[in-house]
């Protein structure tokens, strides 16, 4: 099964995003700080497909958690997603995968997780919607 970790500090937005992900089938995990996310991925024995963070949780900055993920050959491969009230200096320098912009729609979301999935006939299930 796919998973997600949510690196959220409101506890009621990052439950509901892990609800939607396990609707359509992700694994969902929530960290409410950088630092508690960094500390989940290297204690988890196995990393999630997609990391959706806000910009603005409370730790290390973003940035430098992307930073330890991309560093990480363990963690390297794992995309990442960023969500923002859309102030443009909030968004690391670093690529990233996906930008949602807050509000965001249900169906924005769902495109952005499903581009976590491991391609078809990749020999890993895809959750059906």
């Amino acid at each position: 099964m796919p998973a997600v970790l949510v690196v959220e500090y409101n506890a009621d937005f990052a439950q509901i995003l892990c609800e939607v992900a396990r609707d359509v089938g992700f694994a969902c995990s929530i960290a409410s700080s950088t630092d508690e996310a960094l500390k989940a991925l290297h204690t988890s024995p196995k990393p999630p497909d997609f990391i959706l963070a806000d910009v603005m949780v409370p730790g290390m900055s973003v940035q430098e958690l992307l930073h330890a993920v991309r560093a990480s050959p363990a963690l390297a491969k794992i995309r990442f997603g960023l969500m923002t009230a859309g102030f443009k200096d909030e968004v690391p320098d670093a690529p990233v995968d996906a930008i949602l912009k807050k509000p965001f729609t249900l169906e924005y979301l769902l495109t952005i997780l499903r581009s976590a999935l491991p391609p078809r006939g990749s020999g890993t299930p895809v959750p059906s919607t």
